[in-house]
């Protein structure tokens, strides 16, 4: 009968032990080391730095930006919080620094609406490789609601989101992402930006640079996935949509092929801002943005921007990262979930290490069953 030697069984357990310590410091190793292109602008200490001075840091950010390379893409990663669940942030943050942003060092906006407290900016910059500046954002009631927005908004037929407490702030959220963010001197000077949310989590390590990709492919508008949104939350946004295509000199792309209530679910998004820029393209957002349904009827940003891309682009110039694993909505996880979130085989070398030690490991342990 064939079988294992309590010697050879010890030394397969020995070698399979000592096989996996490599790869544990391998693993440690990616995660807590400097990237190799490490954030080259020197900023102040922490103790001296303001980052609730709105022109601080801006400044700062504008430094960076002088000293960029023409090599690669001026592009900028961006969130909305309204500062509360500050944990999900930096989550979020973490996940997308160690599956993308250790490597590729892009620059993080972070929009907050809440007041927030220097220090606790300076523990976010502290916990993050990737260089983050601050923005407060104060929103106003637009000039298209002639009502108080408590009264506007509970006009709304849509069941979303559940909590209605987080109206008209939910509804200021949704105008920000169509329009305000667009005004923001941050995007002034970059080509691309990438938009999360904070509950976003990036889950696989990312290999390539996504703006490049963007930029090499020759998009404009980059998607990881499509929904198919409730009819009550769109009332009346088709007719809008349909009348301006009637009085304007437009002929849509790829509008009339598109299924009416499929958007773009845009808490990840990576977009080229001169395309939300362009004079066409502006005016059709002004256009509905006057038409106050953002707050009267619960327009969410994706169906909105979902049409400005299927009326303006062809097919061909928007892409689909489908190999990007990603995930929007988040518990209050506990370490082992964050530790298993990331597929550490998509880290190449810990990929080549671990395929080495299984080879050996493998021929150690059948080596005796072929004699």
């Amino acid at each position: 009968m064939c079988g294992i030697r309590p010697q050879q069984a010890k030394q397969v357990l020995g070698i399979g032990f000592i096989g996996l310590i490599p790869f544990i410091l391998l693993f440690y190793a990616y995660n807590t080391s400097s990237s190799q292109h490490a954030f080259q602008l020197e900023l102040p200490p922490m103790g001296e730095r303001r980052p609730t001075s709105n022109d601080g840091e801006l400044a700062l950010f504008n430094e960076m930006m002088r000293d960029w390379s023409p090599e690669k893409p001026r592009a900028v990663i961006y969130y909305l919080i309204n500062g509360d669940n500050l944990w999900r942030l930096e989550r979020s943050l973490r996940l997308l620094n160690k599956n993308f942003n250790r490597k590729y060092m892009y620059p993080v906006i972070i929009f907050y609406e809440k007041y927030l407290s220097d220090e606790a900016l300076w523990k976010l910059l502290s916990q993050s490789p990737s260089p983050l500046f601050f923005q407060r954002v104060t929103f106003t009631k637009p000039d298209s609601i002639k009502e108080p927005l408590r009264a506007a908004v509970k006009r709304s037929s849509c069941p979303y989101p559940l909590d209605k407490s987080r109206f008209p702030g939910y509804n200021h959220m949704c105008r920000f992402h169509v329009r305000l963010v667009f005004e923001s001197p941050f995007l002034a000077n970059v080509t691309w930006y990438w938009r999360l949310d904070d509950d976003s989590e990036i889950l696989r390590y990312i290999s390539y640079d996504v703006f490049k990709k963007m930029e090499n492919g020759g998009y404009m508008y980059g998607y990881n996935s499509v929904h198919e949104e409730d009819p009550l939350c769109v009332e009346h946004l088709l007719g809008n949509v349909t009348y301006y295509l009637f009085n304007q000199p437009i002929e849509p792309k790829n509008y009339y092929h598109w299924p009416k209530l499929d958007i773009f679910w845009n808490n990840f998004e990576i977009s080229n801002v001169k395309f939300w820029r362009r004079p066409d393209v502006w005016q059709f957002i002004d256009y509905i943005d006057r038409q106050g349904g953002i707050y009267y009827d619960r327009w969410g940003d994706a169906p909105i921007k979902t049409d400005a891309v299927t009326i303006f682009l062809d097919k061909n110039q928007t892409y689909f990262f489908s190999d990007l694993r990603y995930r929007h909505g988040v518990k209050n996880d506990t370490w082992i979930d964050t530790f298993l979130s990331t597929d550490i085989f998509e880290i190449p070398v810990v990929s080549l290490v671990g395929m080495v030690l299984l080879v050996l490991i493998v021929f150690v342990f059948v080596g005796p069953f072929s004699r």
